[in-house]
C-alpha cells in the first residue's frame, strides 16, 4: 500500500513536470508569435516610409520639371522678345532708310 502512494506521487509530479515543461512550451511560442507580430509592423512601418520617401521623390522631381518648364518658358519668351524687338527694329531702320530715297 505505501508503495502503491509513492508510485501515485511519483506519477503525480510527473504529469506536473509535464504540465509544466507543456506550459513553458505555449509561452515561448506565444512569444515567439508576439515578436513576429512585432516583427512584421516593423517590416511594414518600414514600407511604408520607403513609400512616403518615394512620392516625395516623386514630388521633388515633378517639381524640378515644372520648374525647368516654366525657365525654358521664360527663355523662348525673352528670347522672342528680343528677335521681335530686332526684327521690328531693323523694319524699322530699313523704313525711315527708304523713305528719304523715295521722296
Amino acid at each position: 500500500m505505501r508503495e502503491h502512494g509513492i508510485l501515485l506521487r511519483v506519477e503525480e509530479e510527473e504529469k506536473e513536470k509535464e504540465k509544466e515543461k507543456k506550459e513553458k512550451e505555449e509561452e515561448k511560442k506565444e512569444k515567439e508569435k508576439e515578436e513576429e507580430e512585432k516583427n512584421e509592423k516593423e517590416k511594414e512601418k518600414e514600407k511604408e516610409k520607403e513609400k512616403e520617401k518615394r512620392r516625395e521623390e516623386k514630388r521633388r522631381e515633378e517639381k524640378r520639371r515644372e520648374e525647368k518648364r516654366r525657365e525654358e518658358k521664360r527663355r523662348i519668351i525673352q528670347s522672342n522678345c528680343l528677335t521681335t524687338s530686332r526684327s521690328k527694329l531693323k523694319h524699322v531702320i530699313k523704313g525711315i532708310v527708304q523713305i528719304p530715297l523715295k521722296h
